[in-house]
This record gives structure tokens, C-alpha cells and sequence, in this order.
């Protein structure tokens, strides 16, 4: 049989979507390596121009000055690099910033200042990253020495020479012209080098506009995450709960990687200012996956991308785990890479969901494609694939901020749909409560109605619901038996719902229905009864079934009486069938004239007929009382096919059919199962095909369908070249006395019970059974059977054709109390060669 599949257009499209998820994150991580082997193929170049100063000009950008060399073991002292071969091996920086991503090697700068500073102002060197790990500056004094300054975010918040969230160093007031000030930077994190000279003064003004900035943005968020948490204390919508989660996590990395959390929070936490950054950035990431998953309804929208998103929120843990073991650069660089996956996953997702007609994804997509477009910026940055600067600094904030506003759109839009929704559902109700054919109703303890359906009032016999509630019945008074009310209120009272609660009530008009209640109780809250809700249905037609239902089952158990009585009484019935083949038999071997041997071959023809349409009468009777049993018996399945071959070979060289049977080699035949059964089923099958079968062949293939070790699962196959049966007609065959169509009993013969027999002995073997046809190109009748294997066994312990001992030196006693089956067994046993046989009626004689 061939196999079909059902093709679901939506998935197709979820998986189109996430091919360019693939190609974006591969394109990162090109660009990533390319940017890195070129920062690292840079060889030495011309040396760097020295900073000018300037009458007037208090800020000095140093990317532009800067002469840069890779330690990559991290082992050059600062004598080393001033000296060769180290200190040709510096080249001119090029770029507006050198950014190197992460990596295991230390950085060595120098640069110049052509002209002393001028001695008014105090002049500070800023270095615009608060993730550096250690920091050492080496600054020229007059007498040709240098002093030496450290910092970084490995030491404590206090040791800082100057208390600022970046790095800042005071300069010396006169430095030897064109000496070089070298600066060595080591870090786990992203390696981005941003330096700039100001003076006291120019910085002052500066840094002021960067924590009013700052303290904007901060203040922001705070706005955002009260906002957020007022509005899930008030809507209790998960989706609020996923983005505050989302907003402080975010939160929390902005305070880190502008240095403002070791300046005020944690100054003294160096090991969280240090390893806090990939928890953040993971947290944040996991905030948005979980949003997304609630939010856009990704289960029901798109089960593949459900499928990603859970996926990446258990990668999650990775970074987590990294960063709380001390492994910060895999922490850092898992958290970064996750974050690059998850942003197009996370938009393909928003933009299926869109065209899906899933109205708050706008908002989604234009919210985070403004944050993703920030982040990215950022990543990249830190990544070393785009330079440091203010842009690329701030872009998170900026997108951020702008990502915030749009979310809250998104969520009120939510909110709206929500009503929408909840207006509709309402809606919905009361056209079900308007419609319901229960009735539905609101009463107090008391009795009174106070509110009705349709439905009710129809049942009580009332036009209308305001009728009913307008002429306020008494329900006590309604109830035939008093009893059943009380009843009724003392459950409600203790369990606070009832159901199927039966009761006799008085309608309108004083007749008398039967009714079922499903009622539950509302309170306030002091825990008092307020109303009685619930749906009531008359169940009048339903109680008069019931006398019907008790004479069906009388009926159903007058049946099974007679199938078990036809199943008991099968040796009584057979008895006398067997005695008349037998005799048959025994008449044939005699010598008869043509006509009388004519008339015998006829009996037996009707006796064989006769004993096959009770044997299956007694089967099915057996199934139906449930006393068919299988044996468990040693067999070999081959030498059984093929004493099952002779007796249909026989009837198809009959009807001059041709006949093949074919066992598969790898069928083992040393089985363990019921082997009478087997053939019944086989023989049924293909009896049934010779029956239908004009011309062709009837071929029966043997194969195996599992091997589950112990047990095998075999596939009986019986096919045929006959009239062929309509696939309309296909499930009916397996069913009790049925037959393709009427015309075939009295055509071919047969009760019409050996397929349904067939179907019963093939589950009962743990099997199934099925059919294959078409009109006109034959029929294809196949079961199945799980049969154990014979661990320790030899072939011909079953059905092997056995020859008859020598009898005539035995003494034989048949003991049975039927008389002609006792002389049947003496002429069998005389023609056997024995000459001493005694019978007997039972035991006792």
C-alpha cells in the first residue's frame, strides 16, 4: 500500500520563514570572522601622527593616533614592547575605533602629544568602556622615567583614581615632547578601545550632559517598569509579567555596561559587576522569547516556531550556568550568540503571525524590529565588527526607549482585542442562553425566579421568560415532593453544586414532569448564599425510554442465554454429524452399485455442508458468550500450511483453478500458538476466494511483519483473480450475517459468518484482518497473527502425516455414549488390523 501525506501550507510557510533566520545568523558570523582575521592580518605600518595641540581645543579623539600591538600569550612586559623586536611590530591605527570582539590576547597602545599641555588647565585621559578587566598606563615624567597607573573592573570601585563610571586618569602637567604614553588593556570581554584627552573643564561640562542623558533613560525605564507592574496587578495578564521581566533584566544590563551599577550599586561586588553582563543579556533575551511565545500566541499560530522559541529558551541556561561557574567567556559569547539567533526568529515569528491576521503582531513587529535594529547595532559593536562610538554605544537606549512606547501600544491594542473578544464571548453567551434547549436559570433560596431563558420557560409551559419571572411561581410549590426540594438546598448548601439531581415538578398547567437539575451556589463575601444558578432539562421522555431500555436488556440477556446455550450444547450437536460423515464414509468403502454410490457421495457432499454452516453457528455462538478460547500448542507452521494446501488445492483443481502457496524464508516455522485456528482462518479465506473465483488463480503468501524477538507478528495474504467486491461494500464484510450483496447466498451458499469469525480469531491472536478489492480485478484478504517462537523444539511435533502402527496384536476400549459414534470407531479400528475391541457407554460400565 502506498503511502499518502497531508500538506499543511502554514507550516511550509513557518519553515520558509526560518531559512533566512539561518542566513542572517551565518552572515553574522562571516562578518564576525572576517572582521577578526583582518584585525589580526594587519601587520606593521608607518607610525602613527602625534596629537597636536591646540590653542583652544579641549578634546583630543585618540583613534586616529594610536600605534597598536597584539600580545597575543599576554606575557610582553613594558619594557619588552619599547624595545625590539616588540616595538616595531606596532602599526598605525586606521579605523575610527579598534575593535577586536572577544578575545584571549592583550592590546598594547601608544600614542603621542607633540606639545606640552597647557599648564592652566588639568587635563584627564577617558577610556569609554567599563568592562576592561585590567588597565595599565604608562605616562613619560621629565627625568625620562615613567609612572605607572592601574585599574579595571577586577578591582574594587574605591581604588579608582578617579570615581567615574568609565576609566579616567589625570595626566601629567608637562610631558616630554613626542615621548609615547603606552596603555596596556586586557579583558574576557569584547576588546573595544575608546580614548579621548579632555581637560577638567571640557570633561566636567561633558560627563553633566551624560548623566542628565543617562538619568533620563533610567528614569524611563523605571517609568516603564511601574507601569508594567501596575498594569499586571490590575489585568493579571501574563504578557505584563514577561515584559517587566524583560525591562528590568534590560534594566539592569544598561546600569552595567555604562559602569553605573559598580559606581552606585555594587561598588564593592566585583565578582557580579564582572559576571552580572551575560546573566543579564541572557535574562533579558529570555524575557523576550517568553514574551513573544504569550504574546503573539505562537502555540496556535505556529507550532514549528513554538518549537524554536522552547529550544531557545532552554539554551538559555547555558550562559546562566557559564557565568555562575566562572567561565565568563563562554557566558559572554553564548549570551551574545544567543541574543543574534533569537532576534530574526523572533521577527519571523511576529511576521507569520501577521499574516495570519493576528492584529496585535503590527505593533510586535515595528516595537521590535526598532529594539532588534538597536541591539544588533550593539552586538555587533561587541562583536568588533562595527566601530565604538556613540551611535553604536547608545543605539540600545535609543531603540529601547522607542521599543517601550511601541510595546505599550501593543499591550493596550492587546487589551482592546481582549474586550473585543470578551464583548463577543458575552455576546456568544446570551444567544447560547437565549437558544439552549436546558433551561436556564437564577433563583434565590427562597423561591423566587429571577431570571429565565426561553428554554425554561417552554418547559414549565410559559410564553415567554418575562412571563415566568413577571408571574414569579413559587419553586417550592413547584416540586410534586417537598422532600426533593429540601433535598436539593441542603446539598447546595454543604457541597455548593449539584448535578443530575432528579425531581417531580408541577408545570404551568398542573401536569407532572420529570426534570434533571445542574445547579451550583453564588455567595458573598461573607460566605452567605446569595442566588442559586443552574440548567434544568425535562427528562419525561427520557424516563419513559427507560421501561424500553430494561425490555432491551432483557431481550440482550435472552440472547446471550441462547448464544451460551448454543455454545454448550456443540458436542451435542456435532455428535450426530460426525456420526453421519463417519458412517458415510464407512458406506462408501463398501460395494455399492453407481446409482447408490451416487446417492452416498451426495449425503456426505450435504453432511460436509451441513457440519461446516453448524461449526460456524457454534464459533460464533462461542465468541458471543465469550467461551472461544485459543490453545497453546507447539507447531510447524509449514508442515500445517501444507496439509491446509492439499484440502484447497482439491477444490481449486475442481473449479481448474491454479493454486499456490508461498511462505517467505525468514518465517521461522517452529512456532508456539493455536494451529487448528490458523487453518480455519487460512482455509475460510481461501475457500471463499475458489467460491468467487471463475477463472485465475488463488495464491495464499506467508511473510513476516515484526520480529519483536520472543514473539513474531506474521501476515496471512489471500489473494485471487474473481469478481471482485466495491469499496462501498468493504466495511460491512467483516460483520455478522452479511454478504456483498443479496445475490450471492443463492449463488454460492454460505451463512455469511466466516469472515466475521475470521475477524474475531485474528484479534484474539493479537491481530487485525483487512480487505483489498476492486469489481472485476479480484480480492486481496489479509490477517495478521503474533505468534511466539519454540525455544527449544524439533520440526514434525505437529501435522506431519503420520503411518498407522500394526493394531492386530491390541486390545482397544472406546468409551463413548453415543452408540453410532462406538461403531464407527470399531469399523475404523478393524480396517486398522485390530481384532480385539470392547466398548463402552461412560466410565462407570
Amino acid at each position: 500500500m502506498g503511502e499518502f501525506f497531508v500538506k499543511n501550507p502554514f507550516r511550509d510557510k513557518a519553515k520558509f520563514a526560518a531559512g533566512p533566520i539561518v542566513l542572517v545568523c551565518l552572515l553574522f558570523l562571516a562578518a564576525f570572522t572576517t572582521s577578526s582575521a583582518l584585525a589580526r592580518l594587519s601587520g606593521p605600518a608607518t607610525i602613527a601622527p602625534p596629537v597636536l595641540i591646540k590653542k583652544g581645543l579641549e578634546e583630543y579623539h585618540l583613534s586616529r593616533h594610536l600605534d597598536i600591538l597584539e600580545d597575543h600569550d599576554g606575557t610582553l612586559t613594558f619594557d619588552q614592547v619599547r624595545t625590539e623586536p616588540a616595538a616595531s611590530e606596532f602599526f598605525a591605527n586606521q579605523a575610527l575605533n579598534p575593535t577586536f570582539g572577544f578575545t584571549s590576547s592583550a592590546y598594547w597602545v601608544r600614542f603621542s602629544i607633540d606639545d606640552d599641555l597647557d599648564s592652566a588647565e588639568h587635563w584627564l585621559l577617558e577610556i569609554i568602556y567599563p568592562l576592561f578587566d585590567h588597565i595599565s598606563i604608562y605616562l613619560p615624567q621629565t627625568d625620562g622615567t615613567y609612572l605607572e597607573k592601574t585599574a579595571g573592573d577586577l578591582r574594587p570601585f574605591a581604588e579608582r583614581e578617579i570615581k567615574n563610571r568609565y576609566f579616567i586618569f589625570e595626566l601629567p602637567e608637562q610631558l616630554n615632547e613626542k615621548t609615547p604614553i603606552y596603555v596596556r588593556f586586557k579583558t574576557e570581554s569584547s576588546m573595544n578601545i575608546l580614548m579621548t584627552v579632555w581637560s577638567q573643564k571640557a570633561f566636567i561640562e561633558r560627563d553633566h550632559h551624560a548623566q542628565f542623558g543617562l538619568g533620563l533613560f533610567y528614569g524611563f525605564i523605571m517609568v516603564m517598569i511601574l507601569y508594567s507592574f501596575l498594569m499586571l496587578i490590575i489585568l493579571r495578564d501574563i504578557n505584563y509579567f514577561y515584559y517587566l521581566f524583560f525591562i528590568v533584566n534590560f534594566g539592569l544590563y544598561q546600569v552595567t555596561i555604562f559602569g553605573t551599577g559598580f559606581e552606585y550599586f555594587w561598588p564593592k561586588l566585583v565578582w557580579w559587576n564582572n559576571y552580572s553582563v551575560p546573566i543579564y543579556v541572557t535574562f533579558s533575551a529570555l524575557g523576550v522569547i517568553l514574551f513573544t511565545r504569550s504574546f503573539l500566541l505562537i502555540r496556535e499560530h505556529s507550532p514549528y516556531f513554538d518549537r524554536l522559541l522552547i529550544t531557545m529558551a532552554t539554551l538559555c541556561v547555558l550562559p546562566v550556568f557559564a557565568a555562575l561557574g566562572g567561565f565568563y567567556p563562554l557566558a559572554i559569547k553564548s549570551a551574545v550568540f544567543l541574543v543574534i539567533i533569537q532576534m530574526p526568529i523572533c521577527l519571523a515569528a511576529g511576521i507569520i503571525c501577521h499574516r495570519r491576521g493576528f492584529r496585535p503582531a503590527r505593533y510586535f513587529l515595528l516595537a521590535w524590529s526598532v529594539f532588534f535594529f538597536g541591539v544588533s547595532i550593539s552586538a555587533l559593536r561587541a562583536l568588533g565588527i562595527l566601530p565604538a562610538n556613540i551611535i553604536t554605544l547608545s543605539s540600545p537606549q535609543y531603540g529601547s526607549s522607542l521599543t517601550m512606547i511601541l510595546l505599550a501600544l501593543a499591550l493596550a491594542d492587546r487589551v482592546n482585542v481582549m474586550k473585543a473578544q470578551t464583548a463577543k464571548a458575552e455576546e456568544q453567551y446570551q444567544t447560547i442562553f437565549e437558544n439552549a434547549n436546558e433551561g436556564i436559570f437564577r433563583s434565590t433560596t427562597n423561591g423566587n425566579i429571577i431570571m429565565a431563558n426561553q428554554a425554561l420557560a417552554d418547559i414549565f409551559g410559559y410564553s415567554s421568560p418575562e412571563e415566568m419571572v413577571h408571574e414569579d411561581p413559587d419553586i417550592d410549590e413547584m416540586y410534586v415532593y417537598q422532600t426533593q426540594r429540601r433535598k436539593l438546598l441542603l446539598s447546595l448548601e454543604k457541597q455548593g453544586s449539584v448535578a443530575g439531581f432528579e425531581a417531580q415538578m408541577y408545570m404551568r398547567n398542573g401536569q407532572i414532569i420529570d426534570v434533571s437539575i445542574n445547579s451550583y451556589v453564588t455567595r458573598d463575601e461573607k460566605g452567605n448564599i446569595l442566588y442559586l444558578d443552574g440548567m434544568l432539562a425535562d427528562i419525561t421522555g427520557r424516563k419513559k425510554t427507560e421501561e424500553m431500555r430494561i425490555a432491551r436488556d432483557a431481550a440482550e440477556s435472552a440472547n446471550q442465554a441462547k448464544s451460551e446455550f448454543l455454545a454448550n450444547m456443540s458436542h451435542e450437536i456435532r455428535t450426530p454429524m460426525n456420526g453421519i460423515i463417519g458412517m458415510t464414509g464407512l458406506l462408501l468403502e463398501t460395494e455399492q452399485k453407481p446409482e447408490q454410490l451416487e446417492f452416498t457421495e451426495t449425503i456426505r457432499t450435504s453432511a460436509d455442508a451441513l457440519l461446516a454452516i453448524i461449526n460456524d453457528i457454534l464459533d460464533f455462538s462461542k465468541i458471543e458468550a465469550g467461551k472461544l478460547d485459543l490453545e497453546e500448542l507447539n507447531f510447524d507452521l509449514r508442515h500445517t500450511l501444507e496439509d491446509t494446501s492439499d484440502i484447497i488445492a482439491l477444490r481449486a483443481q475442481q473449479k481448474a483453478l491454479e493454486f499456490i502457496c508461498q511462505v517467505d524464508p525468514e518465517v521461522p516455522s517452529l512456532l508456539i500458538g493455536d494451529p487448528g485456528r490458523l487453518r480455519q482462518m487460512v482455509i475460510n479465506l481461501a475457500t471463499n476466494a475458489i467460491k468467487f473465483t471463475e477463472k485465475g488463480e488463488v495464491s495464499i503468501l506467508v511473510s513476516l511483519l515484526e520480529d519483536l524477538g520472543p514473539e513474531i507478528v506474521l501476515r496471512f495474504t489471500v489473494r485471487d483473480t474473481g469478481v471482485g467486491i466495491p469499496k462501498e461494500l468493504h466495511p460491512s464484510l467483516f460483520a455478522p450475517f452479511t454478504q456483498a450483496d443479496s445475490s450471492t447466498t443463492r449463488r454460492f451458499g454460505g451463512t455469511g459468518l466466516g469472515l466475521s469469525i475470521c475477524k474475531q480469531l485474528a484479534e484474539k491472536m493479537g491481530g487485525e484482518i483487512g480487505v483489498e478489492s476492486d469489481p472485476g480485478k479480484g480480492s486481496t484478504f489479509w490477517f495478521t497473527a503474533r505468534l511466539r517462537k519454540q525455544l527449544h523444539a524439533t520440526a514434525g511435533e505437529e501435522g506431519d502425516a503420520q503411518s498407522f502402527p500394526d493394531l492386530s496384536n491390541c486390545r482397544i476400549l472406546a468409551v463413548d455414549d453415543n452408540a453410532t459414534n462406538r461403531f464407527y470407531l470399531r469399523k475404523v479400528t478393524e480396517s486398522w488390523g485390530c481384532r480385539d475391541f470392547a466398548e463402552a457407554a461412560d466410565g462407570q460400565t
